[in-house]
């Protein structure tokens, strides 16, 4: 006997489920909600694992000049390598959802919560697509998305590979940024990640005034 399911999600990828659950599923976009809170976005770095480990001094410095100007004394949402320390350390990218400890604090989201190439791979194949070496390839790219143009390191337009990594990088940043629950609270979150959130209002610098932040 068939049944109807209902699936209620902010993060979800309507091309991805429907190659997970079949052509049948009716996609339907709420839209947007005017948010109580508020965001703010820093795209200038993307705070990758990578680059953290590169480079973490400048990093921790800009983060926390970033922190003192528009979100002093905020709790820290980032990788669980690079935990704070913090009174929420066991919220991290990966460890986000359902948790409601954070809802009407102001938060600040620290990464772009890339998985490793390999996973989006697998993904992939297991979803039944075959790709060449060339479309496997990740290469720092012009984007648009969610209509939005930026640039990000991804594969090819036309690619699953590319759908599957935004899809699983935003679903981590966008559950972390839902901690603080500003569409029903007066909180702030500051995002710090190259990976730009509908929504959010982005602050950018000039090249001179974002070196003297990393020192």
């Amino acid at each position: 006997m068939s049944k109807k399911t209902i699936i209620l999600s902010a993060t979800i990828n309507e091309k991805i489920s429907k190659l997970v659950f079949g052509e049948e599923v009716t996609f339907v976009d709420l839209g947007l909600v005017k948010p109580v809170g508020s965001m703010l976005q820093v795209t200038s770095k993307s705070f990758s694992r990578f680059t953290i480990k590169e480079n973490h001094k400048e990093l921790k410095s800009l983060a926390k000049n970033l922190m003192e100007r528009y979100n002093p004394e905020s709790e820290i949402i980032t990788y669980k390598d690079f935990s704070t320390g913090g009174k929420h350390e066991e919220i991290y990218f990966g460890n986000t959802e359902g948790i409601d400890n954070l809802k009407g604090e102001n938060i600040t989201v620290i990464g772009t919560p890339h998985l490793n190439p390999i996973a989006y791979l697998l993904i992939s194949v297991t979803l039944g697509y075959r790709m060449g070496l060339e479309e496997s390839r990740m290469e720092y790219r012009p984007v648009e998305r969610n209509g939005l143009r930026f640039y990000f390191t991804t594969y090819s337009n036309d690619t699953l590979l590319k759908e599957i990594q935004f899809y699983l990088v935003e679903s981590q940043l966008l559950q972390a940024i839902g901690r603080a629950r500003v569409n029903r609270f007066p909180a702030k979150v500051l995002i710090l990640s190259n990976l730009p959130v509908v929504g959010a209002e982005y602050i950018s610098f000039p090249q001179k005034e974002l070196i003297d932040l990393m020192k």
